[in-house]
């Protein structure tokens, strides 16, 4: 079964960058935790698994894209908002510790920023809930015009064990590419 695609862009080479959010990322437990992410986003991008996707025309396939780096931003607040967080973006990418958004038609490589959240951190306005006991969603995707008037495209993670986040992850990769 193919999912049906309307023709918008496709990411044939990201180049993910994983943000780590929250106050507890700084600890010995989270630390390996994001390790763990991290090389599981490197193992996602190095197997087949972008071959999948070439439903929504020509992928480059396995080996496409990379890993670029991890960030971590502990001061952010509890409870963040669709405004608050696209801010906060804004300023990494500000700041360089996230890409430059570029469009997504003019070019092959396009960042991603695939952003997890500890489990003291949450989404909870601007139409998002994430995080938190009856939250909707385990995590989306989506993108916003940044200060370049170039569309960033983000994920969010909720905070999870690593076996169900896996699945997770993959899913919204797919999806957001």
């Amino acid at each position: 079964m193919q999912v049906p695609w309307s023709g918008g862009p496709v990411v044939r080479c990201p180049l993910l960058y994983n943000s780590f959010w929250g106050p507890s990322w700084g600890d010995a437990a989270h630390q390996a935790l994001a390790n763990q992410i991290n090389q599981f986003t490197q193992d996602l991008l190095a197997s087949n698994f972008q071959n999948t996707l070439t439903q929504y025309g020509e992928l480059v396939g396995a080996g496409a894209g990379a890993f670029v780096k991890a960030s971590f931003v502990a001061a952010v607040p509890s409870t963040l908002t669709v405004s608050s967080y696209q801010q906060i973006i804004q300023q990494s990418i500000t700041a360089g510790a996230l890409p430059q958004a570029v469009d997504l038609n003019a070019t092959v490589s396009v960042p991603m920023v695939m952003i997890y959240l500890d489990e003291h951190t949450i989404i909870n306005g601007g139409g998002r809930q994430l995080n938190f006991p009856g939250a909707p969603d385990l995590a989306y995707h989506d993108s916003f015009v940044t200060s370049n008037g170039q569309p960033c495209v983000y994920s969010f993670m909720g905070f999870m064990p690593i076996n169900e986040l896996t699945w997770v992850v993959s899913h919204e990769f797919a999806e957001a590419v």
